[in-house]
């Protein structure tokens, strides 16, 4: 986890002896803090002062002057770019999380990002349902970018999820105290953690923080079971004399072995205080090597998993580098979804929201000639005219299938020889250039009659398409016939 920024005016301190109900603001989408140099909020978590967000790739800030009905104005909100995905505390995407010292109200001032139906929700219990409506405390209606606020009763110690069911923007979020604190507490940032080593993360790392109030003056230690590989810095905390308790936890797993999931509960005793948070760690050190398909098979991205899977430039592995899907956490490589046959390079290796992939390309190697044919859209509403339909490429050449809009278009069943198959998208404005796809599906024929494969060793049908430029327009040559760039047959 990024750590950014940790204020020490925690609700518990500010309200320690106070008759008087106070309301702070733990989140101002304007705060330089969020927009500083090496902030990343589209991935991983990132806190500042008590407020903690789990990044989404289509996450932004951006400015914008608005007013809600309690005449509180704010002047810029943060996108969450799309719907939010959690599962108990951990693998949270668009999601903010809060853990109030005490008792008291939440109000986050929001507007919807769409025209839609969507809502923002705020929960203090999550099960382990993705996206739990029912948890909901609160809730704020974002439909037809409509603006408003959800107002929440939420209890001391327990951690708030701020997350939506569709793009919402967040402009701020205030906390009020409900009484003064004089008793001791001591609370972790997380109900929960998660430490992974994959093939491409060799050692796994997280920040908790963990602060309290009222204590009494002195240096503890944190308790956590022996486990090979996993360590904790710092091993214990320092109160001050105030009482305040505020420290950052680092976590780090490592592993040269597969290690089954498995938890440890790391913990802090204050007198007769407890605090504790989970930490769930495995290890999958493996890397498998693609296989070659030697049957028809199906892969359907609806089968490919659970939650989000994204990278980024930075992420490992990145959206540039291409890898054997099955080496991937959190995608499936079982008999309804084949991951190890297929290697990929781009975004979205799974985007749960549409159940498709979203990047630069799939490939797969196939022991016999074929058919495939391809379920697909484009990534959002184009315009023709400026030549910004993509048109689904098999092996380097185009069909005659595209699309304009998120629509999806089933292909025609296409030939294909045995060896590597891969496929791609271009635009005819940039024909030199990957453009993204929403796959939702692929399906492979194997030729069992030894009609496919026999025709496409015929030599004119081996011939290279020739691509050329006539008239300022892009034209492709295949065969003795000439094609546009979206495969439509010039007669």
């Amino acid at each position: 986890m990024k750590k950014i920024k940790l204020f020490s005016l925690v609700a518990a301190a500010l309200f320690a002896g106070s008759t008087m109900a106070q309301t702070t603001t733990i989140f101002d989408a304007s705060d330089a803090d969020w927009t500083a140099t090496g902030v990343n909020l589209t991935t991983g978590a990132t806190t500042v002062g008590e407020v903690t967000w789990y990044g989404r790739s289509s996450a932004a800030i951006s400015s914008n002057t608005l007013k809600f009905s309690d005449d509180v104005s704010w002047t810029a909100y943060l996108k969450f770019g799309g719907g939010s995905t959690f599962k108990s505390g951990s693998d949270l995407a668009g999601v903010f999380t809060y853990t109030p010292a005490v008792a008291g109200t939440l109000k986050v001032y929001t507007k919807g990002g769409g025209d839609s139906a969507r809502k923002l929700y705020v929960s203090q219990s999550i099960s382990s349902t993705n996206k739990d409506t029912e948890t909901a405390i609160a809730t704020a209606d974002g439909t037809s970018k409509a603006a408003n606020i959800a107002v929440a009763t939420v209890a001391a110690g327990e951690m708030v999820y701020i997350w939506g069911d569709n793009n919402m923007y967040v402009y701020g979020i205030t906390f009020e105290a409900s009484a003064p604190v004089s008793d001791p507490w001591i609370a972790f940032s997380k109900e929960e953690v998660s430490l992974k080593v994959t093939p491409f993360v060799a050692t796994a790392e997280a920040e908790l923080t963990l602060k309290g109030g009222n204590l009494t003056a002195g240096t503890y230690d944190l308790t956590l079971p022996t486990v090979t590989g996993l360590t904790i810095t710092p091993t214990s905390v320092t109160v001050a004399e105030d009482g305040a308790l505020n420290e950052t936890i680092t976590l780090s797993y490592t592993s040269d072995v597969n290690v089954e999931a498995a938890s440890a509960v790391l913990a802090l005793t204050i007198s007769e205080l407890t605090a504790s948070t989970t930490i769930n760690y495995s290890a999958n050190v493996d890397v498998l090597t693609q296989t070659v398909v030697t049957e028809d098979i199906t892969w359907n991205w609806a089968n490919a998993g659970t939650a989000d899977v994204v990278f980024t430039e930075t992420s490992k592995p990145s959206k540039t580098d291409t890898i054997v899907l099955a080496n991937v956490d959190g995608i499936a490589n079982d008999a309804n979804f084949n991951s190890q046959a297929l290697s990929v390079r781009g975004e979205y290796m799974f985007r749960k929201e549409f159940n498709c992939f979203q990047g630069d390309y799939i490939s797969f190697n196939v022991e016999k000639a074929g058919t495939v044919q391809v379920v697909f859209s484009n990534t959002n509403k184009r315009d023709a005219n400026k030549g910004l339909g993509r048109v689904l490429h098999i092996n380097g050449v185009p069909t005659n299938d595209s699309t304009l809009n998120v629509t999806e278009v089933t292909s025609q069943p296409i030939a294909i020889p045995a060896g590597k198959v891969t496929i791609t998208s271009k635009m005819p404005s940039q024909p030199d250039a990957y453009q993204y796809l929403r796959i939702y599906s692929i399906i492979y024929t194997m030729d069992k009659s030894g009609d496919i494969g026999s025709s496409l060793n015929q030599a004119q049908v081996e011939a290279k398409a020739v691509k050329v430029i006539r008239d300022g327009q892009l034209l492709i040559i295949r065969d003795g016939k000439t094609y546009t760039a979206q495969g439509v047959e010039l007669r």
